[in-house]
């Protein structure tokens, strides 16, 4: 199907909140959309097609990990088959479905990937994905512009990461390991969220924030204490949403956040021990990503995943991060899927986290990302409809 987009030119009068300097961004008026933040609340609008601009791809150097992005889709087309119809606040179109873009497309997408590289590595060949002209002549190309209120001179997006830190911990509390990772209060035990939503007035977990529960509300019970671990370790756990413990004996367990305390990320508030966000643990076998709950979760696989406004975006979208090697200055662009989100991106159209794997220290996960830039373009790939062509807005 051609899709044919007709534009009313007009002068726009450029405000602070909406100046983005870059030529390449239309300075028509179009349409705003609704944002939203977790919790379904609206939080202001944006002109989607101003800061999403259908493209083409230049010759570049395409990095993935093939089997890592295999599996990653997997994990999230099996989440888009078990939860669609539970939780449509991540897994639809997102704002792009003021580009004509629709959940079928992400689907499709999806579908298109998994198919092509199960193909080339049965084959034994490179995979196609790796190809810039197959990029070209298959997929929809949007570059992401940034939308940042606070810093509208930006033309790139800020790409930050993030990854798993293994940590010391306790099944049991002793003098190094004072803070626990609390499971659910007992108040909730066998809750679905919808029911937890309509009861929060009387549930533990809305009653504490962050403070009162490290000052002691669950000393007497209340909440079960998974496993004991430092402040500083709280602290990467919260950060992170995910934790790998190292017990007694060289055991390590994996604990991810489940449900919040029903408090928003603050980004005023710089010191991460003075946010009144809380978040409750749960035992996991793997590194896991976004979900509703701890069962829900989708597992996340290194330089395969990335975070990002997920209740905006969608869950689910092809990306793109290209930037200029700095060994070679050779134009590089790194493949991987839109699977995780965070405290961060509530909203935030102006970053993405590239997620790096599992570390014993920072110095190790640092050395392993330094290659990769603080700000760089990002595309987005949407599976083309038979016929499609680009089109220009």
């Amino acid at each position: 199907m051609k899709i044919t987009i007709n534009v009313i030119s007009a002068v726009v009068i450029f405000s602070l909140l909406f100046f983005v300097p870059d030529s390449s961004i239309s300075k028509e008026k179009t349409e705003k959309t609704p944002l939203v933040n977790e919790f379904g609340k609206r939080t202001g609008t944006i002109e989607v097609k101003r800061f999403f601009k259908e493209t083409s791809l230049d010759n570049t150097v395409i990095l993935m990990n093939p089997e890592a992005v295999l599996r990653q889709v997997e994990e999230v087309l099996n989440y888009f088959q078990k939860y669609k119809k539970k939780d449509p606040m991540a897994v639809y179109a997102g704002i792009f479905s003021q580009l004509g873009i629709t959940l079928s497309d992400v689907e499709s997408t999806l579908r298109y990937l998994k198919d092509i590289i199960e193909e080339d590595i049965k084959r034994g060949t490179k995979v196609r994905l790796q190809d810039p002209r197959f990029l070209r002549k298959n997929f929809r190309i949007f570059q992401w512009f940034p939308y940042n209120r606070n810093h509208p001179g930006e033309a790139e997006i800020r790409i930050t990461k993030y990854a798993i830190f293994t940590i010391k911990g306790s099944y049991r509390k002793n003098s190094v390991c004072t803070y626990a990772l609390y499971g659910l209060p007992l108040d909730e035990t066998g809750m679905s969220l919808e029911e937890a939503e309509k009861q929060k007035h009387r549930l533990c977990r809305f009653k504490y924030t962050k403070q009162q529960v490290l000052a002691g509300a669950y000393d007497n019970g209340g909440a079960p204490p998974l496993v004991w671990v430092t402040r500083q370790g709280l602290e990467e756990a919260l950060m992170g949403g995910s934790i790998c413990v190292e017990l007694s004996g060289g055991k390590k367990r994996y604990f991810n956040v489940d449900r919040n305390n029903g408090i928003s990320y603050n980004p005023a508030i710089k010191n991460p021990r003075d946010q009144a966000r809380y978040w409750y643990f749960g035992q996991v076998p793997q590194p896991q990503g976004y979900g509703m709950d701890i069962l829900s979760q989708i597992a996340i696989f290194p330089t395969a995943a990335f975070a990002g406004d997920i209740y905006n975006l969608g869950l689910g979208k092809l990306m793109g991060i290209s930037y200029k090697n700095p060994g070679d200055n050779r134009q590089n662009m790194r493949l991987g899927i839109l699977a995780d989100t965070g405290g961060a991106f509530t909203p935030n159209l102006f970053q993405l986290d590239y997620y790096a794997g599992v570390f014993s220290s920072r110095h190790k996960f640092k050395r392993k990302v330094r290659t990769l830039p603080d700000f760089a373009r990002v595309y987005i790939l949407i599976k083309k409809r038979p016929n499609d062509r680009m089109v220009e807005y």
